[in-house]
């Protein structure tokens, strides 16, 4: 294998740990324990390093180990302001790496909130996890992170770095009990007084970092997940929304809408904050757009449940949840209130506008109340379908009426058998189809709905309120978008109720939209262009525009905007900032408009084998019981989110049919499950899956990461076909000790090295106590030779098992000597 495809694939080895890495700060009930001190001299203060890097960064970059510091000292306490502290301590100079580290003595269980204030950017850990995220380069500001922290020891460290100009780091804190942020105080911290705090001059060597780099677009994508959730909750926590204006009711919506579509709770503390907030005010300010997104809200709370409910009972049938009232009562209660709202809101004319009865209507307001009233009645709402009359014959009054003829073409997504309910209608089930892409597809238009026709496609766009004469560039993108995205969700639900010759109108209708979008392809001008654009893709089951796979253009533009943060920048669109701009990156990246047609399971799901080019196929496990496969990057989400036990328990199967040679990197999702868990049946479970992966139980956090990062070096070694590290690879079957699966991961790359050194360690264990191990050494002494090996019954009993290894070991000490006369 090639050096840079050894070093790729190593680094996505991590890949469910970095994507982990964040979501701490995301739990909102996330509990760290106490970690294990091994013995320090705790001595008062924390340990101050910083490294001289010489150039200017834009995120946190990695260090490389080995290096002394250029200044180490003591500090009391993190209040770095400018270029000194209380003690006219100078720390923080232009274009320096800073590191913060030490132990914190926590007297009170209960949760404790930590604001991170700092010039240029800096990330909190605590226990290992990142509780803060302010990284990336800006002015001086803060970010808080909330965690529930048992009374005790807990490690604390801090990374910060520093371009030109300004600059700052202070950590504040707010301890159980206490209503305001103060400086977190000197009693609070200590570190090992055995520490080295000897320097050394010069620039130092960082590694700018990629944290997606050697993944999957799939991994990406959940990385950024996590992070944009982070970002999300972070800020919300701060303020629910605008204190007034158009947006204080919208903003929020779209944003709760975005944080359950992503995973988190509808029981989160901050999703329960966000649902009173607009439960509060949406009645007495029934903003259209704030009453459709909090509608598509509680509807995706709702599929949350069923996705839950679906994932404990994996060998049922779905059918016995999808639109289970009883699920939440509550959830379909407001749904039904707040449909009402908004069907008032509709004009006599068909269409919305931002407020009850403004007058006429406009496109973009009306595609949302479309999205609201589709979510409704998927639930059971009752729309009048005088009303789904009225708002296609708006939509279409917004249409050019002619256009130039147009070649391209549409491709529709498979009507793919997916883990979906045998009972007739329910949503998402195969009896149900998927009528949404039947009706803008100009080929390939499934039979049961042959009007959609396959004749001439014209390049027509859609206007504001009325057609739009000119093209105004990304503005009549995202109308254009909401013109096909609406008909197609009209179709959906009552095409079948339409005259033939209305619905074959509405086609063409749709059709043309999407000749328009065709030549004129423009979706990145705004985050909204992207999220009408995945409305389009999504309610239309569309898979490719002219060639175009739609998704993976979209996701690769936003994984490339993303800020470090987690964030993404707002454009000058109207009504953008950087939390709303996120909110729709999310839903874009969950492909939330897919929640309207197919059952919520479905991204976790999927019958069958499902297949995948090179390393992301490992990301479908595929269990032969149930000849279902499972994405495992989305199920550990749902588990850091939402940890229950049948979902845990369903994990623990899914993990018995993990690839056995991969299995080591479920160590650290499952250490950071364990380090969230507060019920001790689950903990159980992990502790049982975290033995079963390693072949040992071994105790501490610290002793299960160090076995990690021995597979992955020793792996890596054998993947870079690296012929200078027999000895390492000698000193890491060694320090296996008792663990098969470190053992024959050692042995695979030995082999590949030809690295006879390991043979007399092979010999030994041939007598090991731990049939695996026996078992790998055997195949290890077999696999160094040309010659086939005499066959080893490594299940025989003490006596002849000595026999029968002394026979090996002779025929293993006659084939070196062979060797060595070659």
């Amino acid at each position: 294998m090639r050096t840079q495809e050894a070093k790729n694939e190593c680094g996505r080895v991590q890949a469910f740990s970095c994507a982990l890495l964040v979501a701490m700060a995301m739990s909102g009930s996330a509990q760290a324990g106490q970690p294990e001190v091994d013995g320090p001299n705790l001595q008062p203060g924390l340990i101050y390093e910083g490294y001289n890097i010489g150039e200017e960064l834009t995120r946190l970059p990695r260090l490389i180990p080995g290096q002394k510091p250029n200044t180490a000292r003591i500090v009391s306490t993190v209040n770095f302001l400018g270029a000194e502290d209380g003690n006219n301590f100078k720390p923080l100079i232009d274009k320096l790496f800073n590191r913060v580290y030490g132990f914190m003595k926590i007297r009170r269980t209960g949760n404790v909130i930590f604001r991170l204030k700092c010039d240029d950017g800096g990330i909190l850990f605590v226990d290992g996890e990142m509780i803060v995220n302010n990284d990336g380069k800006h002015d001086s500001q803060g970010v808080d992170g909330v965690l529930s922290l048992r009374r005790g020891v807990h490690e604390i460290r801090i990374e910060h770095f520093d371009g030109e100009g300004e600059d700052s780091l202070i950590l504040e804190w707010q301890p159980p009990g206490a209503k305001a942020f103060q400086i977190a105080p000197a009693g609070l911290f200590f570190h090992d007084g055995d520490v080295d705090l000897s320097t050394e001059v010069g620039l130092k060597k960082v590694e700018k970092i990629n944290p997606t780099e050697g993944f999957s677009r799939e991994e990406a994508v959940e990385y950024a997940i996590e992070l944009g959730v982070q970002y999300l909750l972070s800020e919300e926590a701060r303020s629910i929304g605008p204190a007034e204006g158009r947006h204080r009711l919208g903003h929020p919506a779209v944003e709760t809408y975005a944080l359950i579509v992503s995973g988190v709770s509808a029981g989160h503390p901050q999703i329960l904050a966000n649902f009173a907030y607009l439960d509060r005010f949406l009645k007495s300010d029934p903003h259209t757009y704030a009453l459709a997104c909090t509608i598509m809200a509680y509807d995706a709370a709702i599929a949350q449940l069923e996705q839950d409910r679906i994932l404990m009972n994996p060998q049922g049938d779905p059918a016995d949840w999808l639109g289970n009232v009883n699920l939440a009562r509550s959830h379909y209660k407001q749904i039904g209130d707040i449909g009402k709202l908004l069907l008032n809101n509709q004009n006599p004319g068909g269409g919305w506008r931002y407020a009850p009865r403004e007058g006429g209507g406009d496109i973009s307001c009306t595609q949302f109340a479309v999205l609201g009233l589709a979510a409704a009645s998927k639930r059971g709402f009752k729309v009048p379908f005088k009303t789904w009359e009225e708002v296609a014959g708006f939509i279409s009054r917004m249409q050019i009426d002619s256009g130039p003829a147009t070649s391209k073409r549409v491709r529709l997504e498979k009507i793919a058998e997916r883990a979906d309910s045998k009972k007739a209608g329910a949503p998402g089930s195969r009896k149900a189809g998927r009528r949404g892409g039947t009706t803008i597809a100009p080929e390939e238009v499934p039979s049961q709905v042959p009007i959609a026709g396959v004749g001439e496609v014209l390049s027509r766009r859609y206007g504001y309120t009325g057609p739009q004469k000119t093209n105004d560039g990304v503005r009549s993108w995202n109308r254009t978008c909401a013109g096909v995205s609406s008909l197609a969700i009209i179709d959906h639900l009552v095409g079948a109720r339409f005259d033939i010759e209305v619905r074959k109108k509405l086609a063409k209708a749709s059709r043309d939209g999407c000749g328009w979008m065709m030549e004129n392809w423009a979706p990145f001008g705004c985050y909204y262009g992207i999220y009408s654009l995945e409305k389009v893709g999504d309610t239309g089951g569309i898979r490719l525009f002219n060639g175009i796979d739609w998704y993976h253009e979209a996701v690769d533009w936003l994984l490339e905007k993303q800020e470090p943060r987690g964030n993404w920048t707002s454009t000058s669109m109207w009504g953008e900032n950087e939390r709303t701009t996120t909110a729709l990156a999310l839903l874009v990246l969950n492909r939330a408009t897919s929640y309207l047609t197919r059952n919520p399971a479905d991204r976790i799901i999927a019958t069958g084998q499902q297949r995948r080019e090179g390393s992301a196929d490992r990301l479908w496990v595929y269990m032969e019981e149930f000849d279902r496969s499972i994405f495992v990057p989305q199920l550990l989400r749902t588990l850091r989110y939402r940890p229950q036990k049948k979902i845990m328990e369903f994990f623990a199967r899914v993990c018995s049919s993990y690839p056995e040679y991969w299995r080591p990197e479920l160590v650290e999702p499952l250490l950071r499950l364990r380090v969230s868990c507060d019920d001790k049946q689950m903990a159980a479970i992990i502790q049982d899956l975290l033995d079963f992966v390693c072949g040992v139980d071994l105790g501490s956090d610290k002793n299960y990461r160090e076995w990690l990062r021995m597979w992955v070096r020793a792996k890596e070694i054998g993947d870079m076909e690296d012929l200078y590290a027999h000895a390492e690879l000698l000193d890491i079957y060694s320090a296996a000790a008792d663990s098969g699966p470190l053992k024959a991961a050692t042995v695979r790359s030995a082999l590949r090295v030809n690295s006879r050194e390991i043979l007399p360690l092979l010999l030994e264990d041939l007598l090991s106590p731990v049939a695996e191990i026996r078992v790998v050494a055997a195949r290890g002494v077999d696999g160094l030779f040309v010659d086939p090996a005499p066959f080893f019954d490594w299940a025989l009993e003490v006596s002849e098992l000595q026999e029968a290894a002394a026979m090996l070991k002779r025929w293993a000490l006659e084939q070196s000597k062979k060797v060595s006369s070659e």
